[in-house]
């Protein structure tokens, strides 16, 4: 059979492969569904079919098209782009490899011609499921308006129409281009780190990094921000489709490159992960533990908390988590820096993280990433029953709790440092308030925006003090949730863990102030007694700075409520203790990364 014969089955083989899964389905209908979303949630759209549905009437003949021409450029459909380009196939070559199925395979075909097939395959079956995605929904929305639009009356009307179809139709097309970019980065870096996971959330990570590198620090590179790929905003001097084409083209060559690295080398293709391999001799030597003393309790401490920071070489979690709470960072404070570009006033440099997470609901967010950040403790990885014989629980269990305490800090500093970075382009360093804070705090526009800009705050402070106190409640809090989860997971397994710390969320959010009297419909006279009661009673309240006795109120002050979370962690902790006795250890299933 001639190659080129060979190659089209292998080809043809992949594609139906991609195309009749689950995965090209899910992918086409998270599509369509945040188009849909994006409609249905657009306040204008929101306030005509409610007036129509009062009212009755008939709806404007362009409004299917002038809804749907909003929905194409909308963030949420921009955001969930890359996700959907990465699911139909970019873990192809992960499942061949991890089967075994490429041993067998390999002889038949040529790396270059393997490599080709599952290429061309994601990337087709990527664009395919936008495509089809886009067009279900824009069928689906046409449909559904077109018997409630008044027929066309004018030909300028019809030309309208069709110049808003055509503009639409510009739209889709050029989200194909940017589906194979994102499809064949995914299958580029899930194949380069041999991981699926990496390969699903990769594309989403990029375009966020993107997206804050050039609307923090390059606006006028217009190449630099893929929304502007299907926005088509600015003046590009040539065409989006052209140049989102051939970044397109630049990210399928070095996925090529990549599968045909990662098929080339040695025959072991188990995808066996580097904690499962037996601890070496010369391993063994260095993590001798002394055993009499207190200091050799120490270096059993150390000892088990360096193993655990070792750990984070074998997977990629601890890259994702970070990754995400850079991502989650940009999303909670962009209200602050956007406002001040668009006044074109700046910021002191720790502002963004004062107005960002001196909110509560901020700092819930950003806790709640601790799930993933510690999802694996404590840390059963293949070397553990070596640590186990020749040290106490006790001081292994220290061990673990000193890698929470350590990461917690590493975690905390993180955030505030990514804060900085993504708006040191227009602020300063001095410890005074800025005009920003000002223009926030004195004209009422913060609490219309939904940030804790307070007047008193502003005068009572600095920002190196707000900034220290904010920072070592966040602090406190992550280690209280940490502490949580760590004890929850030792008693009743980590699905029991993680379930604690989402309830303990679910009561922080639930003692909000504003929560409670909308909950219970309370009058507004009772709006300070119900703040001074849900400032005690919720710790999340606790690590709100706003929430706190500045002097004049009956709210906790900083240092009562610091104390606070200083003597719950501290029982939490001995509670752990107590229970590590009992904990049956399992090492079936080596490091959970």
């Amino acid at each position: 059979m001639p190659k080129w014969c060979i190659y089209l089955r292998q080809f043809l083989t992949d594609t139906r492969r991609s195309i009749f899964s689950f995965r090209w389905l899910a992918a086409a209908l998270l599509i369509a569904g945040a188009v849909l979303a994006a409609v249905l949630t657009d306040s204008t759209y929101i306030e005509t079919m409610r007036y129509f549905r009062l009212h009755g009437g008939t709806l404007d003949p362009l409004f299917a098209h002038t809804v749907m021409a909003k929905a194409l450029t909308n963030d949420m459909l921009l955001a969930c782009l890359p996700i959907a380009a990465a699911l139909p196939f970019s873990t192809a070559v992960i499942e061949d490899v991890k089967s075994g199925y490429i041993k067998q395979f390999l002889p038949l075909v040529s790396k270059r011609s393997y490599a080709v097939s599952k290429l061309s395959s994601c990337v087709l079956a990527s664009v395919l499921a936008v495509a089809v995605g886009l067009g279900l929904v824009y069928f689906g929305i046409y449909a559904y308006h077109m018997p409630l639009q008044k027929a066309f009356e004018l030909a300028d009307e019809q030309r309208a129409a069709a110049e808003l179809f055509g503009s639409n139709l510009q739209i889709m097309l050029r989200c194909l281009p940017a589906a194979a970019l994102w499809s064949a980065l995914a299958l580029c870096i899930g194949t380069a780190g041999m991981n699926k996971f990496l390969a699903y959330i990769s594309p989403f990570i990029c375009y966020y990094v993107l997206v804050i590198i050039a609307e923090r620090y390059f606006r006028e590179v217009l190449v630099l921000n893929p929304k502007n790929y299907i926005t088509a905003s600015g003046d590009w001097g040539g065409s989006p489709v052209v140049i989102s084409s051939l970044t397109a083209l630049a990210a399928m060559l070095a996925a090529y490159f990549a599968i045909t690295a990662k098929i080339g080398g040695n025959a072991d293709r188990s995808g066996a992960r580097y904690s499962d391999k037996p601890i070496k001799l010369t391993e063994r030597k260095k993590l001798r533990l002394p055993r009499k003393g207190i200091l050799g309790d120490v270096s059993e401490v150390l000892t088990a908390a360096r193993v655990d920071f070792s750990s984070w070489r074998t997977g990629p979690r601890i890259i994702l988590t970070f990754a995400f709470t850079a991502i989650l960072c940009f999303l909670l404070s962009n209200k602050v820096t956007t406002f001040a570009y668009t006044y074109g006033t700046t910021t002191q440099m720790f502002e963004p993280f004062v107005w960002t997470f001196g909110d509560s609901n901020s700092i819930l967010l950003i806790s709640l990433m601790l799930l993933l950040l510690f999802s694996d403790m404590p840390n059963l990885s293949a070397g553990v029953p070596y640590y186990l014989i020749r040290m106490k629980r006790r001081t292994w269990l220290l061990g673990q709790m000193l890698y929470m305490a350590l990461t917690t800090i590493m975690y905390c500093c993180f955030v505030l440092l990514v804060t900085m970075l993504i708006s040191m382009q227009n602020s300063f360093p001095g410890n005074m308030w800025s005009e920003t804070a000002a223009l926030l705090g004195y004209s009422g526009t913060g609490q219309r925006m939904l940030l804790p800009v307070f007047v008193k705050t502003l005068e009572m402070s600095t920002p190196f003090a707000v900034t220290g106190a904010i920072f070592l409640e966040m602090l406190l809090y992550s280690l209280l949730v940490g502490s949580i989860l760590l004890l929850f997971n030792i008693l009743k397994g980590r699905a029991a863990g993680m379930g604690a710390v989402l309830a303990f969320s679910l009561y922080g959010y639930i003692l909000n102030p504003q929560t409670i009297m909308t909950l219970l419909k309370l009058p507004d006279y009772l709006q300070y007694r119900a703040n001074v009661i849900m400032g005690w009673l919720s710790p999340l309240n606790h690590a709100t700075y706003h929430m706190h006795n500045f002097g004049y109120d009956l709210l906790p002050t900083l240092t009562q409520s610091n104390l606070i979370f200083l003597g719950l962690i501290a029982v939490l902790f001995v509670l752990t203790l107590i229970a590590i006795r009992r904990y049956s250890f399992s090492f079936t299933s080596g490091d959970s990364n």
